[in-house]
């Protein structure tokens, strides 16, 4: 969402005359965006914002603008050290707001889009974040998301299927559709429609693309949606299916609304109808009061479902949050040693997959050619299977950026693939 979100900010900019520089030595402006999920992310945010104020020359540049899920929880800081700030959903007001810094941007202005509306310029030319909701209305114990970016609110079906039709038309092959709870799409909308219903809209789209999103709540994944993601050839058999803990009393705290008994009933559904499934998850270790009893809970559960791809977060307080005023009593030597040991479970289970694909074949989506070295005369290429996997291969022929290729896997990895293109 945030590499999207800037996105946006940048397209704005640009709209306004502006050209990206390629460091902050040459820049006149500076916005930062910021995510409040973790402590570490608002540590780094706070420091490269003091030390790019204290870089100001004698035209007080660069200017400094602040947006993103920090700008109102420490907006006393950021009132210290920034110009300005402004709340991602009101990206319209940020030409105005450079107008007091840049009296020329007024002759340049136009009538600004709102958020969701405005288009962006994209760093790839095959695969676009496609944003189709923003906010959050499920109030998780530990989430700034609430707070920061609002209750939900879902974009209609027809301009998201108006963008994703002219990013076809431009040769894009890959998308992903982001919100913070996908599952819930269509509330405050006019329109009738659900999450599999606009799927299934997308799939509809002529050409050949693949299409993934993020990302899913366990209370709202219906039968009806594991349904379309199993008959949909389009719809990539990758699953970020969020758990957060294994411990019914931690979940609870965290108030997730779901129970370990219901989130392994729905991954049950989910390998059943998609037999080729991979499932990645976020899991918080070190949540206050949690035990060595609800952590092995949660090792459990990443042994039982086989999880290839673990987001493990140390617990951290973060501002505005129910779980802010709770003590922080898990050490964080006890939360480092947990995440370890989490990953380690992950990175076997990952091998073991990866080494059941050599000497298969398997379609990938081309991202890039590295970069070719003397004693290496074929080129390397990077791509994705639609499981979401790296893939490094080589090739005899030239390949483009986006183009679909078959490649058979020699090697699997702990955190990719190598192979040959056929």
């Amino acid at each position: 969402m945030n590499k999207s979100d800037s996105e946006k900010i940048e397209t704005v900019l640009c709209s306004l005359g502006l050209k990206k520089c390629q460091n902050t030595k040459e820049a006149h402006l500076l916005i930062l965006n910021t995510c409040g999920i973790r402590l570490s992310a608002e540590n780094r945010f706070l420091s490269l914002m003091k030390s790019q104020f204290a870089l100001k020359n004698h035209h007080n540049l660069p200017i400094i603008g602040v947006t993103g899920c920090l700008s109102k929880a420490l907006q006393k800081k950021i009132d210290r050290f920034a110009d300005f700030s402004f709340d991602i959903k009101n990206l319209k007001d940020l030409p105005e707001k450079l107008q007091f810094h840049f009296p020329e941007i007024k002759k340049r202005l136009n009538s600004p889009s709102e958020y969701l509306e405005t288009d962006s310029r994209r760093d790839s030319s095959t695969h676009a974040y496609i944003p189709i909701m923003s906010g959050c209305d499920n109030f998780c114990s530990y989430c700034i998301v609430p707070y920061a970016r609002g209750r939900e609110y879902s974009r209609p079906s027809e301009e998201i299927l108006r963008e994703l039709q002219s990013l076809l038309d431009q040769g894009y092959k890959a998308f992903t559709l982001l919100g913070q709870n996908v599952n819930s799409y269509g509330k405050n909308l006019d329109e009738d429609i659900d999450f599999p219903t606009l799927l299934q809209k997308i799939c509809q789209l002529e050409g050949n693309f693949w299409l993934w999103f993020l990302s899913s709540h366990p209370k709202d994944m219906s039968d009806a949606l594991i349904k379309t993601i199993a008959q949909e050839k389009k719809l990539c058999n990758y699953l970020h299916f969020a758990v957060q803990s294994g411990s019914d009393k931690i979940l609870k705290s965290m108030n997730r609304e779901h129970t370990m008994d219901h989130y392994l009933e729905l991954v049950g559904k989910i390998k059943v109808a998609i037999p080729e499934v991979m499932l990645s998850t976020d899991i918080i270790v070190g949540f206050p009061n949690e035990t060595p009893e609800d952590f092995e809970k949660s090792l459990e559960l990443c042994q039982k479902v086989g999880f290839e791809m673990v987001y493990v977060g140390r617990f951290s307080r973060r501002p505005l949050t129910p779980v802010g005023k709770m003590k922080d009593n898990v050490s964080p030597e006890i939360k480092k040693e947990r995440e370890n040991k989490i990953m380690a479970v992950v990175k076997k289970e990952n091998l073991k997959k990866n080494k059941s694909l050599e000497n298969k074949e398997v379609e990938v989506l081309v991202d890039k050619q590295i970069a070719i070295t003397k004693s290496k005369k074929t080129p390397f290429y990077l791509g994705k299977t639609e499981t979401f996997k790296t893939v490094k291969f080589t090739s005899d022929k030239k390949l483009t950026d986006g183009s679909f290729v078959t490649v058979k896997i020699t090697k699997g990895l702990e955190w990719g693939l190598e192979g040959e293109a056929l």
